[in-house]
């Protein structure tokens, strides 16, 4: 039985529409016929002219009691809700629970659906854009494609995509909801491999396929032999032969690493495995290695010895490949498979694959091919440190009957296959090392994968190359070079890991961190002349690169670690921005633009100043200052000119939107009126050192009348709730909406990062935190967050939240303004939501908990800013001031502070005479010393001491300012105490 994707509730062929009046209800049925949980989303057609509130109830479940259903200007498909059901007969119930009529000429379940017993399932085949059907996207890129696609054109091209192994199940395309997941292995821009809790190679771009990976293969995965028994180290098998899989296996995955241990009653032997890729700190050339590397431990814990032989093969999978902005070139081998919903182009043509022994312990994989699809065409290799291997360079990958029996036999004859993609004659190679173990005994082999795939396209059809091609001309020499320095780079890669899992930090929340970091080898883009950048949301956005809105949230891993390649997406930001100011979205849609665009979003310019202001401070570099300088003041000048009603703030509405592109705001928003005030502060104090007087004077006085602008039209104290800024407010067309946003303070949590004190009032920005924690986290037993609550407790638009910046514009916030358990709570929401895919987690959350939409989404590393967060660390390298002020119920904490030039451990200790900071170097650059240390104090301080001597001190209010030398250079260790005057 072949389960459906879409299923008709309704129209049926006699009733075009269906109007709900207030308070009715219309039910419908269905079955869910597989094993298993499934998410299922609804939606209408409909257009409303005002707000609509619908319930949906699955079960007798409340699903949503007041979903709002938007405002739309024409008939549209809208997204309504999401649920989960198991195997068995289910009831849906949508109610309209307002006061008006509502009616739709349509709804309709899809993703993991079942059979319907209304409507007309097998005559209907529309899938469900964001409210276009997809005739439509698929004009704009080209291909012909009609909703009527017949169920056996679907069913024979979902056949051959898994034949070649962009899809993984039989009743789906690619589904982000649904594909695989497991730590990325790769490098900056070099794609990946991933390796799964199965055992399973899948979401595979080292065909430079960065946005149409590989879930599965035929012929990739490791085996053991032991005695008379053998297993595929997987938990399930892809070919078409039954190879037994192993029992049971053990994983952890924290990124770029993956440590399996396997066990199985017939292997009496102890395995296992550490995977893993290289991403040392700021070291391009070793971050660009496009290899993983397969560590295996064997043991031997019985009374006598085993014969053991240890396999890895790989599947040929050169001639595949794919693009979301290039069809193939050739003729004949072209498809397309819906990741999301965009189609991404696929191609396939392994005729003339081949391998070939350059020992009996290593293995190239390379293609005799006439194609165009020159993206695919490079070269794998396999590698074992082991020299007592024995090589099989080529089986068929369809069938693994003969090869599977030559690896029990423990000999490999010798055969010469030649690939084809008539017949999906797939072929693979293999390498096997052979040891005996005593008793007691233990021995680690190495397997290495490396590939080589120079020809990387733009979508406007350039060859751009690849960035490891400078130091790489083929995978037999990247392997080799893995093998010779794999120790010291896997050293040098775990130092960040290293550092996060030695602190006082939970251990949920250690883990959340460093697997967050998945998007610099997921979705970097990175060609042969220098370019890099981070694309959006790999099979979604259509390779939007860069996206300065994003960047706010998660720019700290890149300026911390690869400061580098921070500063070659800024300085393509640079080049991109407009004429008259503006910057840009991103730095274009798979291709790297470098001629003046310009955008229109005030946030974008707000975005673009505050991270080069945390450059300069974080780096102390006055040449990049000046380098930015000019660029800033002309974004201030841009978002003035969109002032509409001359209040000092930029204004929102028709053709200036925000990073929250779903919802419709007007005038002056609490959102971007926050991010204003964090800016013109960065923009003060660059000025200040530019000796721009003028320039430092105008922010100041700019400063003012916007913050006094923000408080008199958004500042409501109107609703027994609590106080709060309210989304928008529009006085001149008199458009206001009183919903309480989310990200309504998210320059607050900017400036406290950046040390430059309250944007408003502290007791203004205290209840407002108050009121967000109540009204979009915690009402109605939401298990994520809600960006937008209504004065009635509705969750407005689409009742779902952008999570990543939750964590950052809410959860740093709260911890910035004392409230740690609030921020806290949304940290362990993210991670409960999303802990089932770690390494692909989409922006979109719906606030039950469940996913909606873009995956593997760029902005993950978030998360990191709560390091910040509970330190209250600020090293500013231009004034030489060392800021720590930790944030924490706690009387201890132990924290790695990560900057680009310093990293030091925190051992804070707190008591009831005072507060002792224990600062010990884990990396320091040259000449990097602070003059002055700062901390907060709400007790009266009666004495400083720095490494047991008394030194001079200021107090001012709660702020404590003590002029010292801190040269971390020099040394390696410094403990600052602060002792609190006595009260007798």
């Amino acid at each position: 039985m072949e389960q459906n994707t879409q299923l008709w509730l309704f129209p049926k062929a006699n009733t075009p529409t269906v109007t709900l009046s207030a308070g009715e209800s219309m039910a419908f049925s269905f079955i869910e016929c597989f094993d298993g949980k499934f998410s299922y989303e609804v939606w209408l057609r409909c257009k409303t002219e005002r707000n609509v509130k619908l319930g949906l109830y699955v079960n007798a479940k409340t699903i949503y009691e007041k979903m709002v259903i938007a405002p739309t200007e024409d008939v549209c498909w809208t997204q309504f809700g999401c649920f989960q059901v198991v195997k068995g007969e289910h009831e849906l119930i949508i109610r309209n629970n307002d006061d008006i009529d509502f009616t739709f000429e349509g709804a309709l379940v899809t993703r993991d659906s079942g059979y319907i017993r209304c409507g007309v399932a097998d005559e209907h085949r529309l899938e469900i854009i964001k409210g276009r059907n997809i005739d439509e996207v698929f004009a704009e890129s080209g291909m012909k494609f009609s909703e009527e696609e017949p169920d056996d054109v679907r069913r024979d091209r979902i056949e051959m995509l898994m034949k070649q192994g962009f899809v993984e199940r039989p009743d789906q395309d690619a589904a982000e909801n649904r594909c695989r997941n497991g730590v990325p292995l790769g490098g900056v821009g070099t794609g990946k491999v991933e390796l799964d809790s199965d055992g399973v190679f899948t979401g595979i771009t080292v065909n430079n396929n960065f946005d149409v990976p590989l879930y599965k293969t035929d012929g990739s995965f490791f085996a053991v032999k032991c005695g008379d028994h053998a297993r595929i180290l997987q938990k399930v098998n892809y070919n078409g032969f039954p190879f037994p899989t192993v029992e049971n296996i053990d994983f952890k995955g924290v990124f770029p690493t993956a440590d399996l241990v396997f066990t199985d009653n017939d292997i009496p032997v102890g395995i296992s495995l550490k995977a893993y890729s290289f991403l040392p700190n700021n070291d391009v050339k070793n971050c660009v290695i496009p290899a993983a590397v397969f560590d295996f431990t064997v043991e031997n814990p019985t009374d006598k010895e085993q014969q053991i032989s240890l396999m890895f093969s790989w599947e040929n999978l050169l001639g595949t490949g794919g693009s979301m902005g290039l069809k193939s070139k050739d003729e004949g081998n072209s498809s397309f498979v819906m990741n999301t919903w965009n189609p991404g182009f696929t191609w396939s043509d392994r005729t003339g694959t081949y391998q070939k022994k350059n020992a009996e312990n290593s293995i190239t994989f390379g293609i005799d091919s006439t194609s165009e699809n020159l993206m695919s065409i490079g070269d794998y290799t396999i590698l074992c440190t082991d020299r007592n291997c024995r090589a099989k360079k080529s089986w068929k990958a369809c069938d693994g009957k003969e090869f599977w029996n030559e690896f029990l036999s423990g000999k490999f004859t010798e055969t010469d296959y030649v690939g084809t993609e008539t017949g999906y004659g797939y072929i693979a190679g293999a390498i096997c090392s052979d040891f005996t173990l005593l008793c007691g005994e233990k021995r680690t082999v190495t397997f290495i994968l490396a590939w080589n795939m120079p020809n990387y396209f733009d979508y406007q059809g350039n060859n751009i190359g690849v960035y490891y091609s400078n130091f790489f001309s083929s995978s037999k020499q990247v392997a080799e070079y893995a093998a010779e320095n794999k120790d010291r780079l896997l050293a040098a890669t775990s130092e960040i890991k290293n550092a996060v899992f030695s602190s006082s930090l939970p251990e949920w929340l250690k883990g959340k961190l460093i697997n967050d970091m998945f998007p610099i080898v997921t979705c970097s883009w990175f060609d042969k002349a220098g370019h890099f950048s981070i694309n959006e949301a790999p099979t979604g956005m259509m390779g939007c690169l860069g996206t300065m809105d994003q960047r706010l949230a998660c720019n700290g891993i890149y300026t911390n670690f690869f400061k580098d390649l921070d500063r070659m997406e800024m300085r393509l930001f640079a080049l991109n921005q407009g004429e008259n100011g503006s910057i840009s979205h991103d730095v274009g849609f798979g291709v790297f633009n470098e001629t003046p665009r310009g955008g229109s979003w005030s946030d974008l310019c707000s975005s673009f100043i505050i991270q080069v202001y945390k450059d300069y401070t974080y780096n102390g570099e006055y040449a990049y200052l000046e380098e930015m300088y000019e660029r800033c003041k002309n974004a201030v000048k841009y978002q003035l000119s969109t002032d509409r009603d001359d209040d000092g703030i930029p204004d929102v509405g028709s053709g200036l939107g925000t990073t929250y592109d779903t919802y419709h705001w007007y005038g002056a928003s609490s959102f971007v009126a926050s991010l204003w005030l964090a800016e013109l502060r960065c923009c003060e104090k660059m000025a200040e050192d530019m000796n721009d007087l003028a320039f430092a004077e105008d922010c100041r006085k700019k400063f003012i009348r916007a913050q006094k602008s923000a408080i008199e039209k958004l500042w409501c104290e109107k609703y027994p709730y609590g106080n709060y800024f309210i989304s928008y407010n529009d006085v001149p067309n008199a458009k206001v909406s009183e919903n309480c946003f989310i990200a309504q303070l998210a320059g607050a949590w900017a400036a406290k990062l950046l040390g430059l004190g309250d944007i408003f009032p502290k007791e203004m920005i205290n209840q407002a935190i108050r009121t967000i924690y109540e009204r979009n986290v915690t009402l109605n037993n939401m298990k994520l967050m809600n960006d937008e609550t209504t004065p009635e407790d509705d969750r407005d638009g689409y009742g779902y939240t952008f999570i990543q910046y939750d964590e950052v514009y809410f959860g740093c916030l709260a911890i910035y303004y004392g409230f740690i358990d609030e921020g806290l709570d949304v940290f362990r929401r993210v991670y409960d939501a999303t802990v089932g895919s770690p390494w692909n987690i989409v922006l979109t959350h719906f606030a039950d908990g469940n996913r909606t939409g873009l995956p593997y989404y760029m902005t993950n590393p978030a998360s990191f800013f709560i390091i910040e967060a509970l330190s209250g660390f600020v090293p500013n390298l231009v004034s030489g001031s060392l800021r720590i002020d930790p944030n924490i119920n706690e009387n201890s904490l132990n924290l790695p502070l990560f900057s680009p030039k310093l990293w030091l451990d925190l051992d804070y200790e707190k008591s009831e005479y005072g507060e002792k900071f224990d600062l010990s170097v884990l990396r320091a650059e040259e000449n990097v010393c602070f003059k002055n240390f700062t901390t907060e104090c709400e007790k009266k301080v009666g004495s400083v001491f720095v490494d047991g001597q008394a030194v001079s001190f200021e107090q001012n209010g709660t702020i404590v300012s003590s002029d010292v030398l801190l040269d971390f250079c020099k040394n390696k260790n410094f403990t600052i105490t602060v002792n609190y005057e006595s009260e007798k």
